[in-house]
Parts: C-alpha cells; sequence; structure tokens
C-alpha cells in the first residue's frame, strides 16, 4: 500500500491567504481605492482630499527661558544701577518688558493656529475663525518676531477695495503665532511658501518693511487696480 502525499501548493501561494491572482487583483483594488497624495492633491476623483497644513506654536520652551534670561538681566541691572544711572534702568526696563511680552504671547496665542487648506487659509484663535480664499489672495509674506515681541505670522495682500486691512494697497499680519528660534521660523515660512507656489500665489519676503520704507509699491506691476474679492 503507498501513500501519496497531497501536492504542493504554487510558489508564492498561501492556503490562508488564497491564490495569487486573487491576492494580485485584491492588492489592485485596495491601491485604486486608497486616493495616494501628492504636491497637487490626490490622484483621481475618489482619493481623499489633501491634509491641510497647520501652523502653530514653536520653540515655546525657549521663548520661555529667553523671558527669564531676561527678567534676571533686568533684575542684576537695576540692581547694579547706580541712583542716577538711568540708561542702565532704561535697559532693564526694555528687558523686562521683552520677557512680559514673550509671556504674553505664549499665555495668549499657545493655541493659535494658521491651516493652510486647499481652498482658504484659516486663522483659528480663542475669538473664532476667519477664513481667507485662496483666490482672493494677491500676495503672501512672512512677519518675523519684533521688539517688543509680538508674536510671528503670515502676512497676506489681498483683493478688495483701496482703503481695506488687509487689502490690495496694505498688507497685513493675519495671525501672531508664538514661534521662537530659528529652526521653527524657517520651517514655518517654508511651509508657507510652499503652499503659495501650490496656489500659484507670489511670495515676497519682508513685504511689510518694503512697501513701509518705499523700496516698492504696494501693488505688482501689471496688477490690474479692480481686485475686487471674489475670483481669480
Amino acid at each position: 500500500m503507498t501513500f501519496d502525499p497531497p501536492p504542493y501548493p504554487p510558489e508564492g501561494h498561501d492556503p490562508e491567504l488564497g491564490h495569487p491572482a486573487e491576492l494580485e487583483q485584491q492588492r489592485s483594488e485596495n491601491l485604486q481605492g486608497s486616493g495616494h497624495l501628492h504636491a497637487g492633491g490626490p490622484r483621481g476623483g475618489g482619493g481623499r482630499p489633501p491634509v491641510p497644513v497647520v501652523l502653530g506654536a514653536g520653540g515655546v520652551g525657549r521663548g520661555l527661558l529667553w523671558a527669564v534670561l531676561f527678567l534676571l538681566l533686568a533684575a542684576g541691572g537695576w540692581w547694579l544701577s547706580p541712583g542716577d544711572g538711568f540708561a542702565l534702568l532704561y535697559f532693564s526696563g526694555q528687558l523686562a518688558l521683552g520677557a512680559a511680552c514673550v509671556v504674553y504671547a505664549v499665555a495668549r496665542h499657545r493655541l493659535d493656529t494658521v491651516r493652510l487648506g486647499e481652498e482658504a487659509i484659516v486663522v483659528v484663535t480663542r475669538r473664532g475663525e476667519k477664513t481667507y480664499a485662496w483666490a482672493d489672495v494677491l500676495e503672501v509674506s512672512w512677519q518675523g518676531s519684533s521688539w517688543p515681541y509680538a508674536g510671528s505670522g503670515p502676512v497676506l495682500r489681498l483683493r478688495g477695495g483701496p482703503f481695506d486691512t488687509p487689502g490690495p494697497n496694505a498688507p497685513a499680519q493675519i495671525a501672531h503665532l508664538p514661534i521662537f528660534g530659528r529652526a521653527a521660523s524657517r520651517q514655518a515660512v517654508d511651509l508657507l511658501r510652499r503652499a503659495a507656489a501650490a496656489h500659484q500665489v507670489p511670495y515676497t519676503a519682508k513685504l511689510i518693511e518694503l512697501i513701509n520704507t518705499g523700496k516698492r509699491m504696494p501693488r505688482l506691476p501689471g496688477e490690474p487696480r479692480g481686485s475686487t474679492r471674489g475670483g481669480r
């Protein structure tokens, strides 16, 4: 009496998973329904919508350390200054003011965010949300920290009337995010640049400073004056 062993399954076949042809068909169906994302959004019409880029607080621990250092220097200057040492007292007062501004910015704006979505820029603060459609954005910039510290954030120049702020003649900072340190600032600016480029909106560094110092006019060359909101 002889015993014939059962035939071995073909190479690459797992009895628990099924036939290779069935696996390949299932894998193909999964890929078609997964909706892989790329720079321009989802491929095909059945993919998921792109995830918006979110800008928020960064380097907060570093900023609070700066505030503590400012307070220590201010206290030291106050203690070491002679009775008529106005200059040193003034310097100490400026350091104390800077520390207070840093703490205020962190306490008030640490939860604020700027969502760079597919259709609009959405600023979320404790007061609520404000939306700026990409179709209305003429130019984008970034406002870094200044003295005394008030927070960094995107700057927009929008379609609208001649006296609107932000508007075509008056770019304005739309958020005050507590971002500290070069690395965090550089990352936020890079994300904003990429979002602007994806929507074919020009990015100009230090836009408010250029306009305030008279180095350029608010409007770009060739830009129509009737730039009302509601479409590009």
